[in-house]
């Protein structure tokens, strides 16, 4: 865990968890990779608590971006986080790219490139 905040998300009061996860790089030390999520909770809540993952990014570990207002719903109501940490689950953010970046360049390395040992992947030959 790297950091632990109190705050409110809308009128609900929170505990955000900046975690770190490291993969095991024995195989290829050459390789780190550290999986960034923040972890966000119901603060009066206490056992288990229902988590949902999304894909996303996180600009600071405690200023989660401000979200438009999409589809039908009146901005007025309480948004998806709101709605979550309401009824007393959490919610995860998972950012994608510090398990492998999104371009060519980082294939070698990432997940794919420890998993490939710093190498390029193989070409896939197909026959049909």
């Amino acid at each position: 865990m790297i950091s632990v905040k109190d705050t409110t998300i809308g009128n609900f009061p929170a505990q955000e968890k900046m975690v770190k996860g490291i993969v095991d790089n024995s195989a290829f030390p050459e390789i780190n990779v550290e999986i960034e999520l923040l972890v966000v909770s119901p603060s009066a809540k206490e056992g288990k608590t229902p988590l949902v993952i999304q894909l996303g990014f996180i600009r600071s570990p405690f200023s989660l971006p401000q979200e438009p207002a999409i589809g039908l719903g009146s901005p007025h109501e309480p948004n998806w986080k709101e709605q979550l940490l309401a009824k007393g689950w959490g919610f995860a953010i998972l950012v994608p790219d510090s398990i492998q970046a999104d371009h060519g360049a980082g294939l070698r390395s990432g997940i794919i490139g420890l998993a490939n040992r710093g190498q390029h992947r193989k070409p896939m030959h197909i026959n049909f």
